[in-house]
């Protein structure tokens, strides 16, 4: 399987008062990446929510802070399947500092995120729409 890659540059917005990026955002910059990901898979979240009453939730995230990213820093956010079941998937995740040379990018975060597919009517976990499993077990 190969990485999906989603590229995003850090703002000022982005840092603490130490001027490094503060931890909770490392979760929006993964969050956004998985958007990205089924939409490169042809999904778009809010289709699915009108069309198959289906939405997607996270149940669990392991997450390792490695190195911190500064301001003005172009991070990369894979995406990688590594389990998919009936009705729930799981991520591996990286954030990597971009350097312009691949042997000097840093790993600064990697996450393990669990997440269930919902019946947007009733809020209980349902199987996965057959056309998602199939590109999650083919991309």
């Amino acid at each position: 399987m190969q990485d999906f890659k989603w590229t995003v540059r850090v703002y000022h917005e982005d840092t603490d008062g130490g001027g490094i990026v503060y931890y909770a955002n490392y979760l929006k910059f993964m969050e956004r990446a998985r958007t990205e990901y089924l939409r490169s898979l042809g999904f778009e979240q809010d289709s699915l929510l009108q069309t198959d009453n289906c939405l997607f939730v996270v149940t669990h995230v392991s997450i390792d802070y490695v190195q911190p990213a500064v301001f003005n820093d172009v991070l990369t956010v894979t995406c990688e399947p590594e389990s998919i079941g009936k009705a729930r998937f799981q991520l591996k995740q990286l954030v990597i500092r971009e350097t312009g040379s691949p042997k000097d990018d840093a790993i600064l975060t990697r996450g393990d995120v669990t997440l269930a597919c919902l019946d947007s009517d009733s809020m209980s976990v349902r199987r996965l729409p057959p056309a998602i499993k199939t590109a999650l077990d083919t991309s």
